[in-house]
């Protein structure tokens, strides 16, 4: 009975996850840049519960009985959208084809996202929503508006001199999937990401910039509905699972 219970519970974990994704995919349908996540239940391992040659009544039990323990929870993934909203904002900026924007947060440490909804703050830098610096590090004059290329050349007319500022560079990231996410748009790389190399926009297989533009949410809303009814039943059925293992817990404790 313990085993019952045992696998219900899995259940109920994994179920969680996947109602946990579907949730946030549906709530960030229209964050810009939002990798949508895509979970995976695989069976879980088997558990030996009576070892082959196993004497049982005067009888030997040559094969082995292994029972499963349940349902597991093995990825969540995040899956992007290539495709792109208008918005006529200046600094907000899209990719359109490969590639991730840079910026660097708390410590120094740098992050890769999609969500170029960019704006100047009271220094003059190019920043994310959330004040982090985007890299290369890009200085807008005050009273200047500044443009981007699609190769990410930025620059603006300073005293009626067309001035370039700097040039934005794109992160090339080999599997997408296995980016870590650590909220408000941002990713790390994970051990199954492979090496992040730099080059301008346009170069190398990388995308270009558009202006004034912003990459879409990955998240399919009708895919993501259904996904969030298929895993609501899946758990109620985890956690009759875990009352009949309780019933059946129960009922044995009454007759011994």
């Amino acid at each position: 009975m313990d085993n019952v219970i045992g696998v219900g519970l899995a259940g109920l974990l994994a179920q969680s996850g996947t109602l946990d994704a579907a949730a946030s995919n549906i709530a960030n349908v229209d964050t810009p840049g939002f990798g949508s996540r895509d979970t995976t239940i695989s069976t879980g391992p088997s558990e030996l519960v009576r070892n082959p040659n196993t004497t049982l009544a005067g009888q030997t039990l040559v094969p082995g009985a292994s029972v499963q323990v349940g349902p597991l929870l093995s990825s969540d993934t995040p899956t992007f959208s290539n495709g792109m909203t208008p918005t006529g904002a200046p600094y907000d900026l899209a990719v359109d084809g490969n590639g991730f924007f840079q910026v660097e947060g708390p410590g120094g440490q740098v992050y890769y996202t999609r969500d170029g909804a960019f704006t100047v703050d009271a220094d003059g830098n190019l920043v994310t929503d959330q004040g982090a610096f985007v890299l290369p590090r890009i200085t807008v004059p005050p009273g200047a508006q500044a443009t981007v290329s699609p190769t990410g050349v930025v620059s603006a007319t300073i005293n009626g001199v067309p001035t370039t500022l700097g040039q934005l560079t794109l992160a090339s990231v080999p599997n997408p999937s296995s980016l870590e996410d650590m909220g408000n748009g941002l990713y790390l790389p994970s051990a199954d990401t492979g090496p992040v190399t730099t080059g301008n926009p346009g170069a190398a297989g990388l995308g270009t910039i558009v202006e004034g533009s912003l990459n879409a949410s990955g998240t399919d809303l009708a895919s993501s509905l259904v996904t969030l009814i298929q895993a609501e039943s899946a758990y109620q059925m985890s956690a009759k699972l875990v009352s009949v293992g309780q019933a059946l817990d129960t009922a044995t404790t009454q007759m011994a």
